[in-house]
Protein backbone atom coordinates (compact mmCIF):
# COMPACT_ATOMS: atom_id res chain seq x y z
CA UNK A 1 0.00 0.00 0.00
CA UNK A 2 1.55 3.62 -0.97
CA UNK A 3 1.38 6.43 1.39
CA UNK A 4 3.08 9.78 2.00
CA UNK A 5 4.22 12.23 5.06
CA UNK A 6 1.62 14.55 6.90
CA UNK A 7 3.58 16.75 8.96
CA UNK A 8 2.54 17.59 12.45
CA UNK A 9 3.45 21.11 11.38
CA UNK A 10 0.47 21.73 9.20
CA UNK A 11 -1.80 22.90 12.37
CA UNK A 12 0.34 25.79 12.40
CA UNK A 13 1.15 26.58 8.52
CA UNK A 14 0.15 30.23 7.97
CA UNK A 15 -1.10 28.87 4.08
CA UNK A 16 -2.73 25.34 5.08
CA UNK A 17 -4.62 28.07 7.56
CA UNK A 18 -6.23 30.20 4.75
CA UNK A 19 -8.00 27.03 3.41
CA UNK A 20 -11.65 25.93 3.78
CA UNK A 21 -12.06 22.86 5.38
CA UNK A 22 -13.74 21.57 1.52
CA UNK A 23 -10.27 23.27 0.23
CA UNK A 24 -7.76 21.50 2.75
CA UNK A 25 -9.66 17.90 2.04
CA UNK A 26 -9.61 18.22 -1.70
CA UNK A 27 -5.73 19.18 -0.87
CA UNK A 28 -5.28 16.14 0.90
CA UNK A 29 -6.93 13.85 -2.45
CA UNK A 30 -4.69 15.61 -4.33
CA UNK A 31 -1.64 14.45 -2.13
CA UNK A 32 -3.16 10.70 -2.36
CA UNK A 33 -3.68 11.16 -6.25
CA UNK A 34 -0.12 12.26 -6.61
CA UNK A 35 1.12 9.68 -3.92
CA UNK A 36 -0.70 6.87 -6.11
CA UNK A 37 0.24 8.16 -9.45
CA UNK A 38 4.80 8.04 -7.88
CA UNK A 39 5.53 11.09 -10.85
CA UNK A 40 7.17 13.25 -8.07
CA UNK A 41 3.54 15.40 -7.37
CA UNK A 42 3.32 15.77 -10.76
CA UNK A 43 -0.49 14.94 -11.62
CA UNK A 44 -0.94 14.62 -15.53
CA UNK A 45 -4.55 15.59 -16.12
CA UNK A 46 -6.87 17.93 -16.96
CA UNK A 47 -8.91 19.41 -14.07
CA UNK A 48 -12.16 17.80 -15.05
CA UNK A 49 -10.40 14.69 -14.70
CA UNK A 50 -8.87 15.45 -11.14
CA UNK A 51 -12.49 16.17 -10.13
CA UNK A 52 -13.58 12.80 -11.47
CA UNK A 53 -11.03 11.21 -9.89
CA UNK A 54 -11.71 12.94 -6.44
CA UNK A 55 -15.08 11.85 -6.86
CA UNK A 56 -15.88 16.29 -6.86
CA UNK A 57 -17.57 18.64 -9.33
CA UNK A 58 -15.45 20.65 -11.33
CA UNK A 59 -16.80 23.78 -9.83
CA UNK A 60 -15.43 23.29 -6.77
CA UNK A 61 -12.47 21.76 -8.21
CA UNK A 62 -11.45 24.56 -10.12
CA UNK A 63 -11.77 26.98 -7.14
CA UNK A 64 -10.24 25.06 -4.41
CA UNK A 65 -7.13 24.67 -7.46
CA UNK A 66 -7.42 28.33 -7.78
CA UNK A 67 -6.84 29.18 -4.12
CA UNK A 68 -4.25 26.98 -3.78
CA UNK A 69 -2.08 28.03 -6.70
CA UNK A 70 -2.65 31.85 -5.18
CA UNK A 71 -0.60 30.33 -1.92
CA UNK A 72 1.54 28.51 -4.01
CA UNK A 73 0.92 25.19 -2.90
CA UNK A 74 0.21 23.69 -5.98
CA UNK A 75 1.65 25.08 -9.90
CA UNK A 76 0.06 24.52 -12.98
CA UNK A 77 1.39 23.52 -16.24
CA UNK A 78 0.61 22.28 -19.52
CA UNK A 79 0.46 18.72 -18.36
CA UNK A 80 -1.27 19.31 -15.15
CA UNK A 81 -1.24 19.95 -11.84
CA UNK A 82 2.33 19.62 -9.61
CA UNK A 83 2.12 19.49 -6.21
CA UNK A 84 5.11 22.21 -5.11
CA UNK A 85 7.86 20.79 -2.80
CA UNK A 86 6.77 17.19 -3.39
CA UNK A 87 10.43 15.76 -3.75
CA UNK A 88 11.35 17.85 -0.59
CA UNK A 89 8.68 16.82 1.61
CA UNK A 90 8.01 13.37 0.38
CA UNK A 91 11.54 12.11 0.29
CA UNK A 92 12.77 8.30 -0.60
CA UNK A 93 12.69 6.15 2.35
CA UNK A 94 15.96 4.49 2.67
CA UNK A 95 15.41 0.91 2.04
CA UNK A 96 16.22 -2.69 3.47
CA UNK A 97 17.83 -3.11 -0.43
CA UNK A 98 20.25 -0.57 0.05
CA UNK A 99 21.09 -1.23 3.71
CA UNK A 100 21.89 -4.26 2.56
CA UNK A 101 24.39 -3.31 0.31
CA UNK A 102 25.95 -1.03 2.88
CA UNK A 103 26.79 -4.17 4.71
CA UNK A 104 27.82 -5.78 2.04
CA UNK A 105 30.51 -3.36 0.77
CA UNK A 106 31.83 -2.96 4.19
CA UNK A 107 31.87 -6.59 4.97
CA UNK A 108 33.82 -6.77 1.85
CA UNK A 109 36.32 -4.07 1.85
CA UNK A 110 38.56 -6.49 4.18
CA UNK A 111 38.24 -9.65 1.30
CA UNK A 112 40.78 -9.25 -1.51
CA UNK A 113 40.43 -6.73 -4.37
CA UNK A 114 38.95 -10.19 -6.69
CA UNK A 115 36.97 -11.02 -4.21
CA UNK A 116 35.51 -7.60 -3.35
CA UNK A 117 34.63 -6.82 -7.09
CA UNK A 118 32.76 -10.27 -7.93
CA UNK A 119 30.56 -9.62 -5.06
CA UNK A 120 30.13 -5.96 -5.41
CA UNK A 121 29.22 -6.67 -8.76
CA UNK A 122 26.51 -9.48 -7.52
CA UNK A 123 24.93 -7.28 -5.12
CA UNK A 124 24.43 -4.53 -7.64
CA UNK A 125 22.81 -6.52 -9.74
CA UNK A 126 20.48 -7.92 -7.13
CA UNK A 127 19.88 -4.10 -6.53
CA UNK A 128 19.15 -3.69 -10.13
CA UNK A 129 16.83 -6.34 -10.62
CA UNK A 130 14.60 -5.78 -7.56
CA UNK A 131 14.65 -2.11 -7.92
CA UNK A 132 13.01 -2.40 -11.71
CA UNK A 133 9.70 -0.60 -11.88
CA UNK A 134 7.02 -2.25 -14.22
CA UNK A 135 6.25 -0.04 -16.90
CA UNK A 136 2.11 0.52 -17.09
CA UNK A 137 0.25 -0.12 -20.07
CA UNK A 138 -0.68 3.01 -21.89
CA UNK A 139 -3.91 3.37 -23.67
CA UNK A 140 -4.61 5.84 -26.33
CA UNK A 141 -4.19 9.07 -25.00
CA UNK A 142 -3.46 7.59 -21.48
CA UNK A 143 -7.39 6.84 -21.81
CA UNK A 144 -6.69 3.36 -20.22
CA UNK A 145 -4.52 4.50 -17.55
CA UNK A 146 -7.23 6.56 -16.65
CA UNK A 147 -10.20 3.87 -16.37
CA UNK A 148 -7.47 1.76 -14.46
CA UNK A 149 -7.05 4.26 -12.11
CA UNK A 150 -10.99 4.75 -11.14
CA UNK A 151 -11.73 0.75 -11.57
CA UNK A 152 -12.21 -0.97 -8.74
CA UNK A 153 -11.52 -4.50 -9.66
CA UNK A 154 -7.18 -4.50 -10.01
CA UNK A 155 -7.23 -7.51 -11.34
CA UNK A 156 -5.78 -9.08 -15.27
CA UNK A 157 -4.25 -5.73 -15.57
CA UNK A 158 -2.59 -6.39 -19.31
CA UNK A 159 -5.90 -8.66 -20.35
CA UNK A 160 -7.97 -5.46 -19.55
CA UNK A 161 -5.00 -3.63 -21.66
CA UNK A 162 -5.98 -5.90 -24.61
CA UNK A 163 -9.87 -5.04 -24.22
CA UNK A 164 -9.33 -1.76 -24.24
CA UNK A 165 -7.43 -1.51 -27.40
CA UNK A 166 -10.27 -3.35 -29.08
CA UNK A 167 -12.84 -0.20 -28.32
CA UNK A 168 -13.14 1.90 -31.68
CA UNK A 169 -13.98 4.74 -29.44
CA UNK A 170 -12.05 5.33 -26.78
CA UNK A 171 -13.20 8.98 -26.12
CA UNK A 172 -16.50 8.23 -26.41
CA UNK A 173 -16.39 5.03 -24.23
CA UNK A 174 -14.20 6.56 -21.63
CA UNK A 175 -16.51 9.92 -21.21
CA UNK A 176 -19.84 7.14 -20.93
CA UNK A 177 -17.78 5.12 -18.03
CA UNK A 178 -16.86 8.59 -15.60
CA UNK A 179 -20.73 9.23 -16.26
CA UNK A 180 -21.64 5.85 -15.01
CA UNK A 181 -18.97 4.05 -13.09
CA UNK A 182 -19.68 6.01 -9.59
CA UNK A 183 -23.47 4.85 -9.82
CA UNK A 184 -22.06 1.28 -10.47
CA UNK A 185 -19.54 1.38 -7.89
CA UNK A 186 -22.24 2.26 -5.23
CA UNK A 187 -24.86 -0.62 -6.51
CA UNK A 188 -26.18 -3.69 -4.76
CA UNK A 189 -24.56 -5.52 -7.45
CA UNK A 190 -21.71 -4.79 -6.91
CA UNK A 191 -21.04 -4.23 -3.41
CA UNK A 192 -22.55 -6.93 -1.73
CA UNK A 193 -20.13 -9.84 -0.42
CA UNK A 194 -17.42 -7.42 -0.57
CA UNK A 195 -17.48 -6.79 -3.93
CA UNK A 196 -16.94 -10.38 -4.90
CA UNK A 197 -19.41 -9.55 -8.03
CA UNK A 198 -17.36 -6.98 -9.21
CA UNK A 199 -16.74 -7.89 -13.21
CA UNK A 200 -12.91 -7.94 -14.06
CA UNK A 201 -12.23 -5.19 -15.71
CA UNK A 202 -11.11 -7.22 -19.12
CA UNK A 203 -14.54 -8.67 -18.93
CA UNK A 204 -16.08 -5.15 -18.32
CA UNK A 205 -14.73 -3.91 -21.37
CA UNK A 206 -15.50 -6.29 -23.72
CA UNK A 207 -18.97 -6.54 -22.67
CA UNK A 208 -19.65 -2.94 -23.15
CA UNK A 209 -20.75 -3.25 -19.26
CA UNK A 210 -21.27 0.84 -18.88
CA UNK A 211 -24.57 0.77 -20.74
CA UNK A 212 -25.65 -1.71 -18.05
CA UNK A 213 -28.55 -0.68 -15.92
CA UNK A 214 -27.55 0.10 -12.43
CA UNK A 215 -29.40 -2.54 -9.62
Amino acid sequence: MKWFRLYSEILDDPKIQKLSDSEFRKFIYLMCFACELDQAGHIPYPNNEIAWRLRCDDVTMCDALVTLQKLKITSQNDSGIVINHWKKRQYKSDTSVERTRRYRERKNSVTSQKRHTKRHSDALEQIQIQNITPISPKGDDGLFDLFWLNYPNKKGKTAALKAWKKIKKPTEVIEKIKKVLPEQIESESWTKNNGQFIPMPATYLNQGRWDDETI
